[in-house]
């Protein structure tokens, strides 16, 4: 794995190409291995400060309220649409009874 740092670092490859090949290669391969405990490792580490840490759960909450409330608020539509598909749906009625008459 210092290889492959050193190599990006150096100009030799770049990060992409280590991605893709990672990406594409067997479990197997030792790079490969090496890389996914590294990320066991920093996903471990993640977790118990999460844990253990109230203010990082305070902001990770904040921050998952307030994404989940923007997406709420741009997946219904807006007032002026609501109002204006009533007026339609009301002249659309209003000619209906007129026509029927």
């Amino acid at each position: 794995m210092l290889r492959v740092v050193l190599s990006i670092n150096a100009g030799r490859i770049s990060a992409s190409t280590i991605l893709r090949r990672l990406g594409t290669c067997s479990c197997k391969n030792r790079l490969c291995q090496a890389f996914c405990e590294l990320g066991r490792i920093i996903r471990t580490g993640f977790l118990l400060r999460y844990i253990s840490d109230s203010q990082l759960r305070s902001t990770i909450q904040d921050a998952t309220n307030k994404s989940e409330a923007l997406h709420a608020y741009s997946s219904e539509p807006s007032s002026a649409a609501k109002a204006s598909s009533r007026r339609t749906a009301g002249m659309n009625n209003a000619r209906r009874s007129n026509t029927t008459t």
